[in-house]
């Protein structure tokens, strides 16, 4: 369980630092942020949106809402893994 618990802290660190690299390599940083944020809650409004044909429970609360509009995709993609794990 220590394995998986680094594992998830390291991928999470790492879809940081691409998102920051990202973020700083284009020249317009605002319309990045905002178009992350966008793709990120959007994925995550889908996937409940869709929880009954696909199966993946999310729940909607101010941490993945935060989490989903800061991080992105890396992070719902995260939050899917982390609730496989959690209630397998």
């Amino acid at each position: 369980m220590m394995f998986l618990k680094y594992f998830l802290l390291t991928a999470f660190i790492l879809a940081l630092i691409a998102i920051l690299i990202l973020a700083f390599k284009s020249r317009k940083l605002f319309k990045f942020i905002l178009l992350n944020a966008f793709l990120g809650l959007s994925t995550l409004l889908i996937l409940y949106l869709t929880r009954k044909l696909t199966g993946i429970q999310i729940t909607i609360n101010p941490y993945t809402v935060v989490s989903a509009s800061l991080f992105g995709v890396p992070m719902v993609i995260l939050v899917i893994f982390l609730n496989f794990f959690v209630f397998m």
